[in-house]
């Protein structure tokens, strides 16, 4: 099993992790961005290589 963030920090205290997160559900913002289109340069060395 993975060890969360919260498990590694302070083991064995489910009770106080989800007091927290209640707490800061409030204050909660979750954005997603969906990138549709994705330009960009080669690099000079990658060029020079051909």
């Amino acid at each position: 099993m993975r060890p969360t963030p919260s498990n590694r920090y302070n083991p064995n205290d489910e009770e106080a992790l989800l007091q927290e997160l209640e707490k800061g559900f409030a204050r909660m913002l979750i954005i997603r961005l969906d990138i549709e289109h994705l330009t960009g340069k080669e690099a000079i060395e990658l060029v020079r290589k051909r």
